[in-house]
C-alpha cells in the first residue's frame, strides 16, 4: 500500500485533482506533530494540510496502526471508505454543516476533504469561555436533518436497507462497545481519578454494571438512522455564525439519541468545569455557565423542533397517517436515552487516562479533582435514573441541585 509522507503528497494529489493547481505556492504540514490547537485530539488516523493559492485541503490515510503510538489496537482499513461515504451523503442533506469531499482511493485509503480551519474547535472555544450563540440552533438543525434523512421515516425499506447494510462497520462500533460500554480498553485508569474511580466502576457496582449493559444493548440494536456517533466538541469547527461537522468514521444504523447524548457529555463536562476554573469575574463565569445550560436544552430543542419539519414536510405515505403521538412519544423517549448515553461517556472519560481538555483548564489540581467528582456524580445519576428524566430541563434541575448540594459540602481534594 501506498503510505503518504510530506515529500510526496504534492505529486499524488496533482495526480488525483487536477482542478487545483499544486505546481506553486504549496505548503504541506502534518496534523499532530505540533501543538496547534486546531489539530484536535485526533488520535487514529494520519492528516496532512495542503494549502496553496486559493485552496486548503485536508488529506486523510486510515492505516492499520493507529498514529498515537500508545495505542496498541488494530483498525479496520475500510473505515476510510465508510467515513468518506458518510461525508458524501451528509455533504448532500446538509452542506452547510459538512466539509465539502472531493476525493477517495479506496486501494490506498485516502480521501481528501476541504479544510474548515478557518473556524475553530469548539472545544478549544469553550475552554476560554467564549459563547458561540448560534451553535445549539445549528448543530440541532444538523443532527436532525441528517438522522431524518437516512432514516426508514423518509426512505424507502429497501433504500434504507441497503443503506444500514452499506455502514454496518462492525470493526469501528466495537471499539465504542467495548471502551465506552464495557470499560475494556487500553488507556489504563486516571491516576488523578483512581481515589474514588470505584465508585464509578461497573467491576464494583452491579446496578451501573447492569445499567451499562442496558444502553450497550440499546446502542447495538436500534437502528434507526445513520448516527455519526462520535460526535464530541473536538469534531464539530465552529464561529459565532457557522459550524462544520468532522470525522465520521464511525457512522453506522444507530439510536438517533447516541449522538445528541454525545455531544451532551461535552456541554455537560464543560458546566462542571466552569465551577471550578478561574475567571477575571463573577459576570463572566455566569454568562458562561449559563450558556452550557442553555445549550444543553437548545441542542434538543432544535432537534425536535426540525425533525418534525422535516416529518411533516417529507415523511414517506406509510407515516402520514400515523397519528401525531406517534411522533410526540418517538422524541419524548429519546430524552432518558440520551441523558444515560451523556452520563456512561462522561464516566468512561473521566474515569480512563483518556484526555479531557475540558477540565485541564484547571490548573489548580484540587480544583481540577473537585470539578471531575462534581460531574462524576452528576453523571452517575444521568446513568442510573435515566427514566425518571421527561425533559432536559428535568436534567437541568438535577444538575443544580446536586451542584449546589456539592458546593456546599465539598470535600478536600
Amino acid at each position: 500500500m501506498f503510505e503518504l509522507t510530506k515529500e510526496n503528497i504534492i505529486d499524488y494529489l496533482a495526480e488525483h485533482l487536477p482542478e487545483f493547481d499544486f505546481s506553486k505556492n504549496v505548503t504541506v504540514s502534518r496534523i499532530g506533530e505540533g501543538d496547534d490547537e486546531a489539530e484536535g485530539q485526533g488520535f487514529i488516523n494520519f492528516m496532512y494540510k495542503v494549502k496553496g493559492d486559493g485552496f486548503s485541503l485536508i488529506v486523510k490515510q486510515g492505516l492499520a496502526k493507529p498514529r498515537l503510538e500508545e495505542m496498541t489496537i488494530t483498525l479496520p482499513l475500510e473505515r476510510n471508505q465508510i467515513e468518506y461515504e458518510s461525508f458524501r451523503l451528509r455533504y448532500s442533506i446538509v452542506p452547510q454543516y459538512v466539509p465539502k469531499p472531493y476525493f477517495q482511493d479506496n486501494e490506498n485509503h485516502i480521501f481528501v476533504m476541504e479544510d474548515v480551519s478557518r473556524l475553530r474547535i469548539v472545544r478549544f472555544i469553550w475552554n476560554e469561555d467564549k459563547i458561540l450563540p448560534k451553535f445549539a440552533e445549528q448543530i440541532g438543525e444538523f443532527i436532525a436533518a441528517s438522522s431524518f434523512y437516512s432514516s426508514e421515516f423518509y426512505l424507502s425499506r429497501e433504500d434504507f436497507r441497503n443503506l444500514r447494510n452499506g455502514f454496518t462497520n462492525t470493526k469501528m462500533r466495537r471499539i465504542l462497545e467495548d471502551w465506552i460500554f464495557l470499560r475494556k480498553h487500553d488507556l489504563g485508569e486516571s491516576e488523578e481519578c483512581k481515589p474514588f474511580s470505584e465508585w464509578f466502576d461497573i467491576d464494583f457496582d452491579d446496578e451501573l454494571k447492569e445499567a451499562c449493559y442496558e444502553l450497550r444493548r440499546h446502542y447495538m440494536s436500534h437502528e434507526e438512522a445513520l448516527i455519526h456517533s462520535d460526535l464530541h466538541t473536538s469534531n464539530i469547527f465552529a464561529d459565532e455564525n457557522e459550524v462544520k461537522v468532522i470525522d465520521m468514521e464511525y457512522t453506522f444504523a444507530g439510536p438517533i439519541s447516541f449522538d445528541l447524548g454525545y455531544l451532551s457529555f461535552n456541554v455537560i463536562g464543560q458546566y462542571c468545569a466552569s465551577a471550578f476554573r478561574p475567571y477575571k469575574d463573577f459576570e463572566q463565569r455566569n454568562n458562561f455557565r449559563i450558556s452550557m445550560l442553555d445549550t444543553l436544552t437548545g441542542v434538543v430543542d432544535s432537534f425536535q423542533r426540525h425533525f418534525k419539519e422535516y416529518w411533516k414536510q417529507d415523511a414517506k405515505p406509510e407515516y402520514q397517517d400515523a397519528p401525531e403521538s406517534f411522533l410526540d412519544h418517538f422524541l419524548e423517549q429519546m430524552i432518558p436515552e440520551l441523558i444515560g448515553y451523556a452520563g456512561i461517556v462522561n464516566m468512561y472519560r473521566l474515569t480512563s487516562t483518556h484526555d479531557y481538555p475540558d477540565f485541564d483548564t484547571i490548573k489548580d489540581d484540587t480544583q481540577r479533582i473537585n470539578a471531575k467528582k462534581l460531574c462524576l456524580i452528576i453523571s452517575r445519576k444521568m446513568l442510573l435514573d435515566r427514566n425518571e428524566f421527561s425533559s432536559m430541563q428535568d436534567l437541568v434541575d438535577v444538575i443544580l441541585k446536586i451542584e449546589e448540594i456539592y458546593l456546599k459540602n465539598m470535600p478536600d481534594a
